[in-house]
């Protein structure tokens, strides 16, 4: 019992000395290895630098505009026309303005147009002249848009939308990140039960070497000799598996932290280690893939309050101030821009509205019923949460309940295996029973490994869902 003891104590010695000559690579250094040089993360970098430029567009819907225009126009008149105007004519508008819309919902357009009207020829004597046109237009929504209302729906909607970029980019990292700590432990898991496993085949070699020295000294029989060459064939094949699946987390492990495959991965961890310094993880209300679910959400419900405004009939009351000073010269025509001489007022009404009333209703119908499924499917996947949460808290506290019932066992199957060997050696008990009992401890072995596994990867799933 104790010599299989100390042989497995002492192949795990020799390999941790020699994994040992490199510095041990802890989860802390792993994680930084992986933010410095994963491609994925480094591109979520350059998103969330994005996103904070991006986010600048809610402004663009009260962004002031400039406005330049220009034209010449030259006519020729004929019939009455011709004779009041003259058989030519000559128009020319030169026009520049700054228009926009406040949050509230106020449109303005403050400019200033230069028309030139050239006559020649006119049997009435009329001459050429210009006229400036400063002028200043306001326009008030009564309905649609009144009070900025839709305008604001549409800002929301771009900040959520950023916010839910934002948010799924910090959630993939999270993930990224996720997976590389799940590959580090399920790696010493793999290490682990390497080591197991050559033990369990070296124990399995020399059975198969007592054994034929007993069927030597006919103390044994061929049948203990072929059951214990099989055990042997058994525990190399575990042994190859094992060794396959070390090999390929290996390359997941350097892939991760972007280091070629073929890199030496040296020391990390043990499960044992791990455990040890295990907390339990704090859970927030909000993870960031819970945060850009939201904000994917709040767009979506944005989007469509919006629509369902712009459905309601356009009546804008509209005024205007424009001054038209005339002058013969150009100069002139600068000079006294803004003399009031011959002022316009202007105060209009605008109505505008689909004339498919039904239609519209529809709609409007339509958007509504699309914003309450918003709404059930936002508190569905807080369902969905809470129930996750509730699984895996239920799950690490099994899996911690059953560590420490299998640490218990692993003792008793130790010791019942040792003494299993004692009776056989005594011609007390047969092969089966010591294979039996060798397969046992061997079992608890191996499932406390997995055991420390699933709480270590638990616990990390946790850690997820709160970030």
């Amino acid at each position: 019992m104790r010599l299989g003891y100390v042989k497995w104590m002492g192949l795990w010695a020799i390999v941790w000395g020699t994994y040992a000559v490199a510095d041990v690579v802890t989860l802390s250094d792993y994680l930084s290895q992986v933010e410095r040089s994963h491609l994925g993360i480094k591109a979520l970098g350059y998103t969330q630098t994005a996103i904070s430029n991006l986010k600048l567009e809610r402004n663009t819907p009260n962004q002031p505009r400039l406005v330049g225009q220009g034209s010449i126009q030259f006519s020729k008149n004929y019939g009455p026309m011709a004779q009041f105007t003259g058989p030519d004519t000559q128009y020319q508008t030169w026009a520049i303005s700054v228009a926009g819309e406040s949050p509230s919902g106020f449109g303005y357009d403050v400019g200033y147009s230069l028309n030139y009207f050239g006559y020649v020829g006119s049997m009435f004597g009329i001459k050429s002249y210009y006229q400036a046109s400063p002028y200043v237009q306001i326009t008030y929504p009564l309905w649609n848009n009144h009070g900025g209302k839709r305008t604001q729906q549409s800002i929301r909607g771009m900040d959520a939308h950023y916010d839910a970029m934002a948010a799924r980019a910090t959630s993939t990292q999270v993930g990224i990140l996720a997976m590389a700590e799940s590959t580090y432990w399920r790696l010493a898991l793999a290490r682990e039960s390497v080591l197991l496993s050559e033990d369990a085949l070296d124990r399995a070699r020399r059975l198969v070497e007592w054994t034929r020295q007993r069927q030597a000294r006919a103390l044994g029989d061929a049948a203990d000799l072929a059951q214990a060459q099989a055990l042997q064939k058994t525990r190399e094949l575990e042994l190859e598996m094992a060794k396959s699946e070390k090999k390929q987390l290996e390359l997941d492990f350097n892939w991760f932290r972007g280091s070629k495959p073929e890199s030496a991965v040296g020391s990390i961890s043990t499960l044992t280690d791990a455990i040890t310094s295990l907390k339990m993880p704090v859970v927030s209300d909000s993870s960031s893939e819970l945060r850009a679910e939201m904000a994917t959400t709040e767009a979506e419900l944005a989007r469509l309050q919006s629509q369902i405004l712009s459905g309601d009939p356009v009546v804008n009351l509209v005024g205007r101030v424009q001054l038209n000073p005339v002058q013969s010269e150009l100069l002139g025509a600068l000079t006294h821009s803004f003399a009031t001489d011959y002022p316009t007022y202007t105060l209009a009404l605008q109505y505008v509205s689909g004339l498919d009333l039904s239609l519209v209703a529809s709609l409007q119908e339509g958007y509504q019923q699309a914003k309450q499924a918003a709404h059930l499917q936002h508190d569905q996947k807080r369902r969905d949460r809470e129930r996750e949460l509730i699984q895996l808290r239920a799950s690490l506290k099994a899996s911690k309940d059953r560590l420490e019932t299998m640490q218990v066992l692993e003792g008793l199957m130790q010791t019942k295996w040792g003494l299993e060997s004692q009776r056989h050696r005594n011609g007390r008990s047969t092969m089966a029973q010591v294979l039996t009992a060798e397969q046992d401890y061997k079992q608890v072995i191996m499932q406390k490994l997995r055991t420390k596994a699933e709480i270590i990867l638990t616990t990390l799933q946790l850690q997820v869902l709160g970030r």
